[in-house]
Formats: C-alpha cells, sequence, structure tokens
C-alpha cells in the first residue's frame, strides 16, 4: 500500500465518520436569545402585555421570569435540544398549566433543594439566572441572565427582562443592568444542560 491508497482511505473514513458538531450550551444559546431582545418594551406601556406572555400563555403579569423561560426554552432549540432546557420545560408540552416559572421564589426554592435540575452556584457564568430579593426580606423579586460575572467587587451585567432604571421589577423592557451583589440578596442558579 503507497501514499496514495493510505489517503484515499483516510478521507473516506473522515467523509463517512465526520466529527459531531460542536454542541452549544443551552445557558449560552439562552444568552443570546436574551441579548437580542435588549430594547424590547411591554405594548401599550405599563400593560405587562409582551409576546413573552404571549407565548407563555399567561400575558399581562409581570413578566420577568416569564422573559427567562422564553430565553431558555427557545434558547435549547437553538442548541439543537428540540425537546427544551431539562429544567425550564414548555408547560403546553408537558401537560403543565402556566402559573409555575412566573413566579421567581419559585426558581430560587428549587434552586436550593435541587430540584428541576436548578442548583445555587457561587461562581456564576454567563448565561446563568440571577435571582434578586432588593428587600432582603426573603422574598426574591425579580431574575435576569447573568451576561458577565461579577468581579471581585461584586459588580455584574444582567439581561433582564420587565426592568428599567426607575422600576427594577416591573419597568416594562428588555435591558442590560449593570448590577452589584452587595446591593441586595443575589443569588446564582445554574440551570442543567441536557
Amino acid at each position: 500500500m503507497d501514499s496514495v491508497c493510505i489517503n484515499l482511505i483516510n478521507s473516506a473514513y473522515t467523509a463517512a465518520h465526520p466529527p459531531p458538531p460542536p454542541q452549544t450550551l443551552v445557558r449560552a444559546a439562552a444568552l443570546e436569545r436574551a441579548q437580542s431582545q435588549i430594547g424590547n418594551k411591554e405594548s401599550p406601556p405599563n400593560s405587562n402585555l409582551t409576546k413573552y406572555g404571549d407565548w407563555y400563555g399567561e400575558n399581562g403579569v409581570p413578566w420577568c421570569a416569564i422573559f427567562a423561560t422564553w430565553c431558555y426554552e427557545l434558547g435549547a432549540k437553538d442548541a439543537g435540544h428540540p425537546d427544551g432546557s431539562p429544567s425550564f420545560l414548555t408547560l403546553a408540552a408537558s401537560g403543565g398549566t402556566a402559573d409555575y416559572w412566573d413566579y421567581v421564589p419559585y426558581i430560587v426554592s428549587d434552586a436550593r433543594n435541587g430540584r428541576r435540575g436548578l442548583a445555587v452556584v457561587n461562581t456564576p457564568q454567563p448565561g446563568d439566572l440571577v435571582c434578586f430579593d432588593w428587600q432582603r426580606n426573603g422574598e426574591y423579586d425579580h431574575v435576569g441572565l447573568v451576561e458577565t460575572p461579577p468581579d471581585s467587587s461584586g459588580a455584574f451585567t444582567a439581561i433582564e427582562g420587565n426592568t428599567s432604571t426607575s422600576d427594577n421589577s416591573n419597568g416594562g423592557q428588555v435591558m442590560r443592568r449593570n448590577r452589584d451583589t452587595t446591593a441586595q440578596a443575589t443569588t446564582f442558579v445554574r440551570v442543567a444542560e441536557p
């Protein structure tokens, strides 16, 4: 067997056994989805009416967690997982009702108790969830997706739905927000990858 024959055999093998396509992490795809929505606003103003609530089947309610669910569900599909995220299951497909992932305290509770593939993390990565308790009273008020993890001072950026500079938790738009872990109780949540 000469080198020409060996090269032909190797070429044929490579053509028949291509390397698997690179897998995108769901959290990275969810973050890309969130970033693509920056600037979107509810319409009409102060109505909580959005395409995210319409998709979720529960429009006209505070929608930060609904936005996070939308990012994760469609982000999982963007990443090549047609069944969605194992943590944020499409409610209609699972036979559920649209009353679970619209409430931030459920996300924190599930993460603290290791349910539904959620886990609290101390070193967040881009795309992880960040939950905020503005009053530090144990009742988490708001959720977004980490864009840049906290630096040594605690400063980080997040992409958040239903926020504004005048109302952190019901501001009516998707924004990139500069946050600080010391300004409120902050919990970072990792969503399981398929």
